[in-house]
């Protein structure tokens, strides 16, 4: 069971122990299982199939992948926390809104697109940058709006909570692509 107050969550295990995490501390462990999973279904995908678009599925792992390279500091950094340029150090964050951001459609051309291997690191490096500007959330501020508006959350705890969760959902549409293409299906 748990039981919310303020920006803390207390487990209770049983009716004798309660331990307590900040809502960051939490959202931080459930990124950090999100993006193990992700990693682990796209690596099982050959990359020979990554720009691959199976019959009925419009979708790729380039395209998953790269998607959730620009989510990731959208949920975790710019909705919550701040509008900022930092994040074009980062990785090409320009280019990847044109190619993964939202209304974009995946494509099946490898030339001229980051291959599976950059695509893996972009997501490790975002990820890492992420967690750290995690740090700097003030949890006094969770009930407040999102700095930049989000299609789905309207407070910043909302925005944090959606973060993992919408990783989880790109991992069910990572897990029928990998099935597409004969792997075993994994947990």
């Amino acid at each position: 069971m748990y039981v919310f107050h303020g920006s803390f969550c207390i487990f209770i295990i049983q009716t004798t122990k309660t331990y307590t995490m900040e809502v960051v501390d939490i959202v931080k462990e459930q990124i950090e299982a999100s993006h193990r999973k992700v990693v682990g279904l796209s690596k099982g995908v050959d990359f020979d199939n990554w720009y691959t678009i199976p019959d009925g599925l419009g979708t790729n792992v380039a395209w998953q992948l790269g998607h959730l390279i620009i989510s990731k500091p959208f949920q975790l950094v710019i909705a919550p926390i701040e509008r900022t340029k930092e994040i074009y150090d980062v990785i090409p964050f320009g280019e990847y809104l044109k190619r993964y951001g939202i209304g974009t459609l995946p494509t099946d051309k490898k030339e001229g697109s980051p291959s599976p291997k950059e695509l893996l690191d972009h997501f490790d490096k975002i990820h890492h940058y992420s967690l750290r500007r995690l740090d700097d959330f003030d949890s006094t501020t969770l009930h407040f709006p999102t700095v930049v508006p989000h299609p789905i959350a309207k407070t910043r705890y909302e925005c944090l909570m959606w973060s993992f969760q919408h990783e989880i959902w790109h991992c069910g549409q990572l897990s029928m692509l990998r099935r597409v293409f004969g792997k075993p299906l994994t947990f």
